[in-house]
């Protein structure tokens, strides 16, 4: 795993001041963007340091979201080798395209979208940022493959032209659920109303890393020992705004068959930690 930082020096008003901004540019040239400073470098590269030194020297700290007096956005991107995502017994996934949007999710959990030309190209896609959805032909590969855990439900789709896609959506999901994540992730309640955990696990939570993305879930390997054989898992915990939505945590067999078959998904190691 690489890491890949993400910097961010403002000018006017907020946070590095003008000859920072020059003294930035000066170390790394693509970083100019007129009168900001923005650039991505992985941890060994020797600019990094020294631009972090330069940042520090006009009194400003690291932040992964503040711009304002005082502060740098920092961004920390793990960057992951095939060989690393080889080597992981399960793993976390997202579709890298959108097809079209969810139109609605109804209290029985149906999904609905619009018929105005949803993607199927795409073989398996987003429907939005947590809901993952696959076409009849991907079905049918995944029950022909005996994956396990997979389950499919189906999207409704409305409205004109509809017709040529009832039956060729589906949304991906699971009907096995993981233990709780370890101690060693830190929920918080996300949006307006949210701040750290307090137990609850009927609310929607995520887990925070403050500089880094993707985040990444821990499980104590004693708490996985007794689980069935699966492909498809879902966390103990409301990861997503809609309860009817489904993050799904995969298999390395689910990863392979994925991967040998060309899907456009990113995937990221889940760690599974000794007691």
């Amino acid at each position: 795993m690489r890491e890949k930082w993400h910097i961010r020096a403002v000018f006017p008003g907020s946070t590095a001041s003008k000859k920072c901004v020059a003294d930035l540019v000066r170390i790394c040239p693509e970083g100019n963007l007129g009168k900001c400073f923005g650039v991505g470098l992985f941890r060994d590269d020797p600019r990094l340091e020294l631009l972090l030194q330069r940042l520090r020297a006009d009194g400003l700290q690291a932040d992964p979201s503040r711009n304002g007096l005082g502060y740098f956005p920092v961004g920390i991107h793990r960057h992951y080798s095939r060989k690393d995502l080889d080597d992981s017994v399960l793993l976390d996934f997202e579709p890298t395209r959108i097809a079209t949007q969810v139109a609605d999710i109804s209290d029985s959990g149906q999904v609905s979208v619009s018929a105005s030309k949803p993607k199927t190209s795409l073989n398996i896609f987003a429907l939005d940022m947590d809901v993952t959805a696959v076409t009849q032909e991907v079905k049918e590969q995944m029950l022909a493959a005996g994956l396990q855990h997979v389950t499919f439900d189906p999207v409704l789709v409305t409205g004109k032209g509809s017709e040529e896609w009832q039956g060729k959506i589906w949304q991906l999901s699971s009907d096995l659920k993981l233990p709780k994540l370890a101690p060693k992730c830190k929920l918080v309640y996300p949006g307006r109303g949210g701040g750290p955990f307090d137990g609850d696990y009927s609310r929607w939570v995520m887990v925070e890393e403050d500089f880094y993305s993707p985040v990444l879930f821990h499980y104590r390997a004693s708490d996985l020992v007794n689980m069935e054989t699966f492909d498809l898992a879902c966390p103990f915990e409301r990861m997503t705004d809609s309860p009817h939505e489904r993050y799904l945590i995969a298999s390395q067999r689910f990863y392979r068959f994925c991967r040998d078959r060309g899907y456009r998904l990113s995937w990221w190691p889940v760690c599974i930690d000794p007691d």
